[in-house]
């Protein structure tokens, strides 16, 4: 049974109601950190080291691997457990729940709502789940490639939502694509040089793969994506100009 919004050939596919859903299993992947590590960028690997029948057996999977010393803590991204549900088919990506742990096996992060298409129901972060803030500069674990880059804007608040559905008189959410922060990274530039009004090229990246960067940065990098965060803070001055631009 298909649960997720197109197929593989791109063929959209009927959504059903994940009350449907009778069973999940808990999946627990560990992320580990490929040499060499140097910034900007550096590449991880993750794989799937067990799956358990609650939740609180998956945590107990990741603490048992820190204290079997498994892998050495340097080369430790993270862990991360993803709820699944148990005879239907989904993408890596989609999944009931899932929660991410740094390398002492603490949560740091966590979304409890679907990410299955027209079924996830975000109602924004309170202030303590917002770990990062504009100006931030902070890794972004995109797939199997991690680089710096800087929060420009982040996940709505819960008021955000709350005021929403008053106001529209019903409730009102968003899904797991406005759970993301706004980001620019070292191919930033504006959409047209010749129009510094044409608007920033930039990324939404999923909350959950934004991290506090890892290691040292080195000075040079550190003046490099100085300089990055220079010419955006210029380039929004212009804008501003013309639009009343938040960042």
């Amino acid at each position: 049974m298909k649960i997720g919004c197109f197929s593989g050939d791109g063929v959209s596919v009927e959504q059903i109601d994940l009350s449907a859903i009778k069973e999940t299993v808990f999946e627990v992947e560990v992320v580990e950190v490929l040499h060499p590590r140097r910034y900007p960028k550096y590449k991880v690997s993750s794989q799937t080291i067990g799956f358990s029948s609650t939740y609180d057996k998956a945590e107990q999977l990741i603490q048992d691997a820190i204290n079997k010393n498994v892998w050495k803590r340097d080369d430790i991204y993270s862990f991360i457990i993803y709820e699944r549900p148990v005879d239907f088919e989904f993408c890596k990506h989609e999944y009931m729940s899932c929660w991410v742990y740094d390398c002492d096996g603490k949560l740091t992060n966590k979304r409890t709502f679907p990410t299955f298409w027209s079924e996830g129901k975000f109602d924004g972060r309170t202030e303590e789940e917002i770990k990062f803030k504009w100006g931030d500069l902070v890794e972004w674990c995109d797939g199997q490639t991690v680089s710096l880059a800087f929060v420009l804007a982040s996940p709505h608040l819960k008021e955000y939502y709350t005021k929403k559905s008053e106001e529209l008189g019903s409730p009102y959410y968003g899904d797991d694509s406005d759970d993301t922060y706004l980001v620019i990274d070292d191919s930033y530039c504006v959409y047209d040089d010749n129009d510094p009004c044409s608007g920033f090229a930039h990324d939404h990246a999923d909350a959950l793969h934004i991290y506090r960067p890892h290691f040292i940065i080195p000075k040079n990098i550190m003046a490099k994506y100085q300089g990055i965060w220079e010419r955006y803070l210029k380039d929004l001055e212009e804008y501003r100009k013309y639009f009343d631009a938040p960042y």
